[in-house]
């Protein structure tokens, strides 16, 4: 080790040294903390004595020899020469037998010693009548009683002896012997030392004997910080500097001049535990312990120590370098610290600091933090609090924390009671980040009795069982849950009413078979929920929009509520509930505004789970908006958050967003993957199913299958008739089922489902509205037709539906066309074509552009209709009619191919049959023949 800053301490001993020529005795004690460089200066002391032919006899002491009676003096007796004390092997095998005679307390043992001490004591006096004598011992702290005795009349005969006696010492380490130091220190030709830290420039020479000088000066303050002047810790900072120096590949992955502590810092921290005082290394146990939740002030309690104890030892500590003014100088101190703890003392460390804490009343998560890390929770209060814990730290977004404190609770704990509700918590907690996680802990309580279940509890795992399809499991708990829904207590219960209400919106079918427990009397419902459940407030709504036409002043209501929640846990089902209402309502521009900066504040905090269910409502919003891109898009991330084991009978809606928005894009190929995909038939049970079928019959249609697809619409109305749920804009099955059977020619069929659907509307649904008028449009002659469509031209442009405003707009430019309105004509293809671009309808754009430009009559419109082939149209084959309809709307082989699902051979040998029937020979007579037959 370096010896820097010690030209006082050598000055010291060259004066003494010197005094022995003058046969004067001298005694010196060094004393130091831990790793200060203590036994470098008395190992120079000796090289020093050696180079002068004074006799050396030196000695170390050991904490694991301090039981061995005169072992620090059987060492010194070692480095006797016997040419100058012929006696010393007889005193030293006399020693020996002393040390291995049973341990008792015999006169004749006693005389044993007295004789054997005596005797070499005058060994020791006979040395220094014949030579300078220098007795050398390093860690006197850890001597035995026995050798200290002798050390103390041995130092009092040497005052004018040529002797010098230097001992080195820790500071913290003689509380033990403080008679001794007394003692010694009486003597008049006693010196002392204290070797205290290097100062920064002291570091700075230090390193500049090993270091590049500027380097050095400008490591030397950083240096200083991590080791607190410990030469020991500055050494071992050298040693890992060079150590990344010598690895070129690591070294380039660190930055200019990293000085991070690294295995040696590490290996002398623990040395300094080691070499130190137990006392000391007890309170860096204790603060490492109890750094983790801020608690240092409770030290003295958890050791059982006075606060004056406290303050001394963290002096020493500070000497040492492990810690500074303000705690551990870096966090590799406390791991370190921490490694060095015994597993045992480990555990009762923070089981003794929760014990502690808890008693002060201090925040459940700080006492949690105790008992995960003890891996034990024994006390009574212990789930109770773990489980507080989990909401507080839950609450800022850490979920690895929480669920751990939650399962150390379900361990430990032994009250069955206790037991269900941290498992359903924990059901809670992961399923933020795994909902598949969390079902298997809902599935673990399937057997447990509802009689254990207070009614908020019966409801977290009905609702589970329902959205994984466990719909027997769910009824067996539902029919014993609703017997006690029942009771005049649970009656007014906001958490039973708000579940009523979901289960009717969601599972409509299972609210059938319990209506009368239920007990929801829809005419009985409240226009205004004067209540501050949010979740009451938001599934009420929802009710009120699935029965009928909410009031502005709900909707207003509802968007209040909206601005004040929070999104956490317990909100985002209440938020989620709104944001639907607020679709199924007709005000997706409103939901979307919400939605947005919901989805922003998740991504944010990187829940993934809200993500997936705040994706999923987006992606209805977007579809509802006529934005496509963004529908496919926000659905394939709610379905790559959570998986379909998590989702389970909720994929219905992300399955469907995305379903509808590739049909609309005439991405057939990615819509044919997800029809072919099995769905559990359990989502056809509940709301979001219907989405999912209307989704499916839309893609029948984009594959020219009008008869499947009337089936799938009319199936989608039979079903909402059934629920009780039959509201257009939650699903307009009619007006689907309209455009299926204009496609089998059926008008006046079509005529009727409209009018039916127009009648179920009024102004507070515009985007349906104004759907189904132009549905209805399209069941009319050109004037009537044209009026229809400047209705829902008015309609949609307020519900700001690009998709379906581009349609209209395409009929619209077709019926004023027919009525020679040929500029208003262009000017509504012209905006047709431009919506149809931004939602990127490629099917509508390719039709748009296909049909040129009504108010410019071509060559297409040149010949009359009845000069066209058209009646051949009828001696094609229902293949070659689909391929025929696909070729005119402008696709190429290829595309058309990839719709129909079909080879490009196929399409072309289907081309070749239908130009020979209809005797044209190129595309563009194939569309006006399709177009006289529109």
């Amino acid at each position: 080790m370096d010896l820097v800053e010690r030209e006082k301490e050598f000055r010291i001993i060259n004066e003494l040294i010197g005094a022995l020529g003058e046969k004067k005795g001298g005694l010196l004690i060094i004393d130091g903390f831990v790793a200060s460089g203590r036994t470098s200066l008395l190992q120079s002391t000796v090289d020093q004595a050696d180079n002068s032919d004074i006799i050396a006899l030196t000695a170390a002491a050991s904490a694991l020899e301090r039981e061995i009676p005169l072992g620090l003096l059987g060492q010194l007796m070692n480095d006797v020469p016997l040419a100058l004390a012929p006696r010393a092997p007889e005193a030293i095998s006399r020693l020996r037998r002393y040390q291995g005679s049973p341990a008792d307390q015999s006169d004749d043992k006693a005389s044993f010693l007295t004789d054997l001490l005596t005797e070499i004591y005058a060994i020791f006096i006979g040395l220094m009548d014949r030579s300078a004598i220098l007795v050398a011992v390093d860690d006197l702290h850890h001597s035995d009683a026995l050798s200290l005795s002798f050390l103390l009349r041995l130092a009092r005969g040497t005052l004018r002896r040529p002797a010098l006696l230097v001992f080195s010492q820790q500071s913290a380490c003689i509380r033990g012997h403080q008679l001794f130091q007394t003692e010694l220190r009486r003597l008049p030709h006693c010196h002392h030392v204290h070797l205290a830290p290097l100062s920064p420039p002291g570091v700075g020479r230090v390193l500049a004997r090993h270091l590049d000088p500027e380097h050095a000066l400008r490591v030397a303050p950083t240096h200083h910080e991590l080791s607190g002047g410990s030469p020991l810790l500055v050494q071992a900072l050298l040693e890992d500097q060079k150590g990344v120096a010598a690895h070129a590949r690591v070294n380039e992955l660190l930055p200019a001049g990293y000085l991070g502590p690294g295995d040696s810092y590490r290996q002398a921290i623990t040395a300094c535990l080691q070499r130190g005082s137990a006392e000391a290394a007890s309170l860096a146990h204790a603060l490492a312990v109890l750094h983790e939740t801020g608690s240092e002030w409770l030290a003295d309690r958890l050791l059982d120590l006075s606060q004056e104890s406290v303050v001394r030892l963290c002096h020493v500590l500070i000497g040492s370098g492990l810690l500074s003014e303000t705690g551990f100088r870096h966090p590799a101190v406390r791991e370190a610290v921490l490694e060095h703890i015994p597993p045992s003392t480990y555990r009762t460390l923070h089981l003794r600091t929760a014990h502690l804490l808890h008693g002060y009343g201090i925040a459940p998560a700080a006492v949690a933090t105790h008992l995960l890390a003890a891996g034990q929770a024994p006390e009574a209060w212990s789930a109770s609090i773990l489980r507080k814990a989990a909401e507080q730290v839950l609450g800022e977004d850490r979920t690895d924390l929480a669920q751990n404190f939650l399962e150390l609770a379900q361990r430990e704990t032994t009250d069955p009671d206790e037991y269900v509700a941290v498992t359903l918590q924990l059901a809670r907690t992961v399923w933020r980040r795994s909902p598949d996680a969390a079902l298997r802990h809902i599935k673990s309580m399937t057997d447990i009795d509802p009689g254990q279940l207070d009614a908020r509890q019966a409801i977290q795992m009905i609702k589970g069982l329902l959205r994984h399809g466990m719909f027997r499991e769910a009824q067996a708990m539902l029919r014993r849950f609703g017997e006690r829904a029942a009771l005049p207590s649970d009656e007014a219960s906001g958490d039973l009413r708000s579940f009523w209400l979901w289960l009717a919106c969601s599972y409509p079918a299972l609210t059938q078979r319990f209506a009368e427990r239920a007990k929801v009397d829809e005419a009985a419902l409240p226009q205004e929920v004067q209540t501050t459940d949010a979740l009451l407030q938001a599934t009420t709504f929802l009710h009120t929009v699935l029965l009928g036409s909410p009031a502005e002043q709900d909707v207003t209501w509802i968007e209040q509520a909206l601005q004040l929640l929070r999104l956490s846990d317990e909100t985002l089902e209440p938020l989620g509930t709104a944001l639907t209402a607020l679709i199924y309502a007709d005000r997706a521009h409103a939901a979307a505004r919400w939605c947005t900066r919901l989805l922003a504040e998740a991504h944010k905090r990187r829940v993934t789970a809200w993500i997936g269910v705040l994706s999923s409502i987006m992606a209805e919003i977007s579809l509802r908006t006529g934005d496509l891109q963004d529908a496919e898009e926000h659905a394939q991330l709610a379905l790559s958050c959570i998986s379909a084991e998590g989702w389970g009978v909720a994929v219905g809606p992300p399955q469907a967003a995305r379903l509808a928005a590739a049909t609309a894009r005439g991405d057939l190929t990615t819509a044919h993957e997800i029809v072919t995909k099995p769905m559990p038939q359990s989502i056809f049970h509940t709301r979001g199913g219907l989405h999912y079928q209307q989704a499916r019959g839309h893609f029948h249609l984009a594959l020219d299958h009008p008869q499947a697809a009337l089936r799938e619409f009319e199936s989608c109305g039979t079903r909402m008739r059934e629920w009780g749920l039959d509201r257009p804009s939650l699903a307009a099955w009619r007006t689907d089922a309209a455009q299926a059977l204009l496609r089998l020619n059926r008008p006046d069929e079509a005529r009727q489902l409209a009018e039916e659907q127009l009648a179920l509307l009024g102004p507070s649904h515009p985007r349906t509205y104004g759907m189904t008028l132009r549905t209805l449009a399209a069941t009319y002659r050109t004037e009537r037709r044209a009026h229809l469509l400047e209705q829902s031209l008015r309609s949609l442009e307020e519900a700001r539906d690009r998709l379906e405003l581009a349609r209209a707009l395409a009929d619209l430019a077709k019926a004023r066309g027919e009525l020679g309105d040929h500029a208003g004509a262009s000017d509504a293809m012209a905006r047709a074509r431009q919506e149809a671009g931004k939602c990127r309808a490629e099917p509508l754009v390719r039709v748009l552009q296909a049909d040129g430009s009504p108010g410019v009559p071509d060559q297409r419109r040149r010949l009359a209709p009845a000069h066209l082939p058209v009646h051949r149209f009828s001696a094609l084959s229902e293949s070659e009619r689909r391929v025929a309809r696909l070729v005119a709307k402008g696709l190429t082989n290829r595309e058309a191919a990839m719709q129909l699902f079909v080879t490009v051979s196929t399409v072309e040998q289907h081309l070749t049959n239908i130009y020979r029937k209809l005797r044209v020979s190129r595309r563009g007579e194939l569309r006006s023949i399709y177009s006289a037959m529109r």
